[in-house]
């Protein structure tokens, strides 16, 4: 996700990408998506939306201004509206 670029940002982003490369996996970045936006919403979406092309998940939290690799609980992100998904 490059917000400050403005590219590969949300979710739909993703979809022309991922279409014309079929075998092509995402990582997720529960930082980066929180960096993105501190409200989680859109790190939720990019689970619902592209979660069949997750190949893997990297998973820390921080306070969405910086990409620091605080442990998880440590930080600012939600995690609980992930659990069970």
């Amino acid at each position: 996700m490059f917000p400050k670029g403005h590219w590969l940002v949300h979710p739909d982003d993703f979809l022309e990408l991922l279409d014309r490369f079929p075998s092509l996996y995402l990582t997720f970045d529960t930082r980066h998506a929180h960096m993105a936006d501190s409200t989680d919403r859109m790190a939720l979406e990019f689970i619902e939306k592209l979660s069949q092309r997750i190949g893997h998940v990297h998973t820390s939290d921080n306070f969405g201004v910086e990409d620091s690799h605080l442990p998880v609980g440590a930080g600012s992100v939600d995690f609980k509206p992930w659990s069970g998904r």
